[in-house]
């Protein structure tokens, strides 16, 4: 539990407490992120304070973390989503430029990222698309602000089975989200006439 203060990880020694363990983040508290190499989180992170993921590595959230309502604040590196993770369901989520958020994980995923602040620069985003059920990962806001824009960057195909005049919907259209998001050029090219 973290009541106050903020408590950085720059190295995570006893693994075993992020496999089976929970970190509860409370209002005046911070949890952040600073690794110098790749890790992966299996344990649950919940409360209503800020988790910070900073430094250049890939962190890998493997568990239900929709319990999580506070604050991310997405500086540097990659975030990836596996399989058997949930994302979490923050009220802000400040995203800087030059970050990447990987949701390619073989299954398609909703996610609310609450009042999204878009730093400045362009971050990366991966996502799964089902051309056969005509669906793809889903991004929503609750609000959009900042100067910054978001690429996609990566798509992962589940089922390629395409019907003429199918199109995806990945990104909410109503809080303006969709006005701040484009399609890498090379996926484009592909992508384009599907995509929306």
């Amino acid at each position: 539990i973290i009541d106050e203060g903020t408590l950085i990880f720059n190295k995570i020694r006893n693994k075993d407490s992020y496999i089976n363990g929970e970190t509860q983040i409370n209002a005046n508290g911070e949890l952040e992120i600073l690794l110098k190499r790749d890790e992966t989180i299996k344990s649950t992170i919940t409360g209503n304070g800020t988790f910070t993921k900073s430094g250049d590595s890939v962190l890998t959230l493997a568990n239900n973390n929709s319990n999580f309502k506070g604050t991310v604040n997405f500086e540097e590196g990659t975030m990836i989503l596996s399989k058997e993770g949930k994302f979490f369901n923050a009220e802000n989520f400040n995203i800087s430029g030059s970050t990447t958020l990987d949701l390619r994980n073989d299954q398609i995923d909703s996610l609310n990222l609450g009042n999204v602040n878009l730093i400045t620069g362009i971050s990366n985003l991966g996502i799964d698309v089902d051309l056969a059920s005509s669906t793809g990962d889903y991004i929503d806001a609750k609000s959009v602000s900042g100067t910054g824009n978001i690429l996609i960057s990566d798509i992962r195909v589940l089922s390629d089975t395409y019907y003429p005049g199918t199109t995806v919907h990945t990104i909410d259209n109503k809080s303006g989200l969709s006005e701040r998001v484009s399609l890498d050029e090379s996926l484009s090219r592909v992508m384009g006439p599907i995509y929306q």
